[in-house]
């Protein structure tokens, strides 16, 4: 079999599991291969987000922003909205990166797996690297 047959196999199988199955597969690459994977689990995010109930579940690893990249600005707003904190515990969140985001929200509230939908898709739109490990 040759790897196109292989990968057509395989996006096929995928296309058929839930949020929660497709966020262990991505969790289990991830553990065993080491393989980051942000940009297909920001595909996931975006369909978990049809199954809103299921992607609160699926959604397990801790959030860390990776880098601020090029709109340090923008990070900031994007994380005072979202983790509804104060401008300087954002801006120290960012320059201190990589840094974990679970506990965050509101400053010590744990964030609900449909904010760190919300907040991984924010980050990555204005330029953020954050990733689930």
């Amino acid at each position: 079999m040759r790897n196109q047959e292989k990968i057509s196999l395989l996006a096929e199988g995928l296309s058929t599991l839930t949020p929660r199955e497709a966020m262990a597969v991505v969790g289990t690459l991830n553990h065993m291969y080491g393989i980051t994977v942000s940009r297909c689990v920001l595909h996931l995010f975006t369909e978990a987000v049809k199954d809103p109930e299921g992607a609160e579940n699926a959604i397990m690893g801790s959030l860390v922003l990776v880098n601020h990249g090029r709109q340090k600005i923008q990070v900031i707003k994007a994380l005072r909205e979202h983790l509804e904190i104060g401008l300087k515990e954002a801006k120290e969140l960012s320059e201190r990166t990589p840094v974990k985001l679970d506990n965050k929200f509101r400053g010590t509230q744990k964030l609900s797996g449909g904010r760190k939908l919300a907040l991984v898709k924010a980050l990555q739109n204005v330029g953020a690297t954050a990733e689930l490990k």
